[in-house]
């Protein structure tokens, strides 16, 4: 098949290649065909060429894979080494969140003791309300009670005021009946001092008079004060208790 092949070529290479060129393609073509025959006489020697190449591509391959490897290999030791270090951020993280814990821990327990207080504290307010509603039921029923009683009070204090009313009228009217009886005595006793007075005794000094213990005596002034009665009876008496005579 390589025979025929080779003629084809040569036909072709006759009708491409012009004349002058023809004679030295032919000198190659048959250098060519001794190569080809020569290869076709050493099978075994291309086998064993193709067999080296095989192990070469393979042995490259592998030597790709193993480099490949090799950096991938490094690539995870990085990754390791960083692994460890952020193992070592979270040891640290986990002991600072263990003191956290450990501090909600005691503050929860703190919390708890001052929760039990409040519930005992509340059950304490609970007993005083209890309680303070009873009183304060007995003060509605006190007050209640007061409460009547206080109107009975303001009545009584009502009928009272009307009273004293009515007292102070009474008392105003006897005022003035005292007023009207002292306005009567005066005009009696200065009538009676005038009649006694006057006729006998005013010549002789005597322009004034004063009503005392039930009688009427003449005065005349004295030296600073006022002489009042006759012969051993006479009184010393102040200005503002004599009145004067209208003769």
């Amino acid at each position: 098949m390589g025979d025929d092949d080779d003629s084809e070529s040569k036909k072709n290479t006759s009708e491409v290649v012009p004349y002058k060129f023809k004679q030295k393609d032919e000198g190659v073509g048959r250098k060519l065909d001794n190569t080809f025959s020569n290869v076709s006489a050493n099978k075994k020697t291309i086998a064993i060429i193709i067999g080296l190449l095989i192990l070469v591509i393979v042995g490259g391959t592998f030597t790709g894979n193993i480099i490949k490897t090799t950096s991938e290999l490094k690539k995870c030791q990085s990754s390791l080494e960083g692994s460890y270090v952020q193992a070592a951020q979270l040891s640290n993280n986990i002991s600072a969140l263990e003191g956290n814990i450990f501090d909600l821990n005691g503050n929860l327990s703190a919390v708890r003791q001052e929760k039990q207080q409040c519930e005992d504290d509340y059950g304490v307010c609970a007993q005083d309300t209890s309680s303070l509603k009873n009183e304060k039921q007995v003060l509605s029923a006190d007050l209640s009670d007061t409460s009547q009683k206080l109107k009975t009070v303001q009545q009584d204090l009502s009928a009272c005021n009307t009273g004293l009313d009515d007292l102070n009228n009474q008392i105003n009217e006897i005022e003035q009946k005292l007023d009207d009886a002292n306005s009567d005595k005066e005009e009696v006793e200065q009538k009676y001092a005038t009649s006694m007075c006057c006729p006998v005794f005013y010549q002789q000094g005597y322009k004034y008079y004063i009503a005392t213990g039930g009688e009427v005596l003449c005065c005349y002034k004295g030296e600073g004060n006022y002489i009042c009665g006759f012969g051993p009876n006479e009184q010393e008496t102040s200005e503002g208790q004599i009145k004067e005579l209208t003769c």
